[in-house]
């Protein structure tokens, strides 16, 4: 199991940092690419790790999946 926190805490971790940078810095263009890539990286590590999870952590982890979008 902490090989799954350790995989989604530093994405989140570089997700703060970005969003650091982009305040700022405000290159929109920059971030935006950012995030694309993000989402890409974000739903991998979401379907990597959903079948091997417990009950609890499924739950975080598919409320991640479903939220996504507003990343």
């Amino acid at each position: 199991m902490l090989s799954v926190a350790s995989a989604f805490l530093e994405l989140i971790d570089q997700a703060f940092r970005q969003h650091r940078k982009w305040r700022e810095q405000a290159e929109e263009f920059d971030y935006h690419s950012w995030v694309r890539n993000f989402k890409v990286r974000l739903a991998e590590l979401l379907n990597t790790w959903l079948s091997y999870v417990g009950y609890a952590a499924g739950l975080l982890l598919r409320s991640l999946r479903e939220t996504g979008y507003q990343w």
